[in-house]
């Protein structure tokens, strides 16, 4: 009895979904589908005739899928209905099915954003894809083919977040016959890499992007190879970086060199993690580094010359709460020696605003008070200055 009333009631919600999607022809439709059970009875059927009729009005879509049998139930209804989302611009996936299914999805359509972060997507069924429209990207993996081939096949795309680049080096049989030919420069100006796995050299070297603007990066470690490869990358292509995220738990000079062969960066975001491993620099290098000298030629030396907005993210720090004053004292000196205008040349601004996140509670409203205090004067002065704890 319970399963009669469930599907009289669905049979009449359906009906008036069915009456409004005919009223509001020929509107473009932002559908929002959560799909849990892989069984067949006539309410889904209903339901698959209803999306089957006004499928090529969808632009927007945002699929739940919980089981696998689901996926396979969703798409063989779309198919067996001859349903082509002809018209979908942007695709959410709320679990990602596995990228046979994606190719079957998305064909006939234009994708303009992507969001499937928990999907790995193969060479192999990545190139039926039209993805010439692709603006926007968030995925876990690209794999069978180095991550340049996959740019050159999307020619408008300006944002790239990856879950990983470890699975690009094994060649799919499609790609091989191009491992040797060179690789067009791209379009992408937001790359966001945040792996728990090492950052491995070989997925740069396939990398043209002489418009890339904006790099966020997190890895578990830099060995020394990456980071070089990283800088012959960006050397080789010109870029011209203005944006970098990065944690600040690095064990190595290359780090350092990095970020010192980028002086053109003008936003700076910081993560930092106190780290057990031996010869990783502690927060006080961190400032240390940061604190430009009136001895040095700011130019040639300094890291981020040009820095006009600062963003540090402190978890765990490596003070303890005895010496919380003196954290805020070179906090304080590293923005003063950067925010000063006094021994600056005409026209340059220095650091604008300064952001800093503390990732702890106690004894923190102390050392934002202490802080405050130091930086007054900067603040009468323009500086903007954000405090906070998450």
């Amino acid at each position: 009895m319970a399963g009669l009333v469930r599907g009289i009631q669905a049979a009449g919600v359906l009906s008036v979904v069915s009456e409004h999607l005919s009223r509001s022809i020929p509107v473009p439709l932002r559908l929002d589908i959560s799909f849990y059970d892989a069984y067949n009875n006539s309410s889904s059927d209903h339901a698959f005739d209803i999306l089957s009729r006004h499928a090529a009005r969808c632009e927007s879509l945002s699929l739940t899928v919980c089981q696998e049998q689901s996926m396979s139930h969703f798409l063989h209804q779309l198919q067996s209905r001859t349903a082509v989302l002809s018209s979908l611009k942007h695709l959410n996936f709320g679990y990602g099915p596995d990228d046979i299914s994606l190719a079957v999805l998305v064909r006939g359509a234009k994708l303009r954003t992507l969001n499937a972060l928990a999907l790995d997507l193969s060479w192999s069924n990545f190139r039926p894809c039209n993805f010439s429209s692709l603006q926007e990207l968030h995925i876990f993996g690209l794999r069978g083919a180095p991550l340049g081939r996959f740019l050159e096949c999307m020619p408008s795309l300006d944002s790239l977040e990856l879950g990983s680049l470890t699975s690009g080096f094994t060649l799919d049989k499609a790609a091989t016959e191009l491992a040797d030919s060179p690789v067009r420069p791209s379009n992408l100006r937001h790359l966001r890499i945040r792996s728990d796995e090492d950052c491995p050299a070989e997925a740069w070297r396939t990398l043209c992007v002489p418009h890339l603007t904006s790099l966020r990066i997190y890895f578990a470690e830099y060995p020394k190879s990456s980071v070089e490869e990283i800088s012959s990358c960006f050397f080789r292509s010109r870029t011209v970086l203005q944006k970098l995220n990065l944690p600040a738990h690095f064990d190595n000079e290359e780090v350092l060199d990095f970020v010192r062969s980028q002086p053109s960066i003008d936003e700076l975001t910081l993560e930092y993690y106190k780290s057990r491993s031996e010869g990783t620099v502690s927060l006080k290098d961190v400032l240390s580094y940061l604190t430009l000298s009136q001895l040095e030629d700011p130019q040639n030396t300094a890291l981020v010359p040009n820095l006009r907005r600062l963003i540090i993210e402190i978890f765990y720090p490596d003070y303890s709460f005895q010496t919380l004053p003196t954290l805020a004292r070179d906090i304080s000196e590293m923005v003063k020696s950067r925010a000063s205008a006094g021994d600056r040349p005409p026209g340059d601004a220095g650091l604008q605003a300064f952001h800093l996140d503390f990732f702890a509670q106690d004894c923190v409203q102390d050392l934002f008070s202490e802080i405050r205090v130091l930086l007054a004067p900067l603040v009468t002065s323009g500086l903007q200055l954000r405090l906070d704890t998450c």
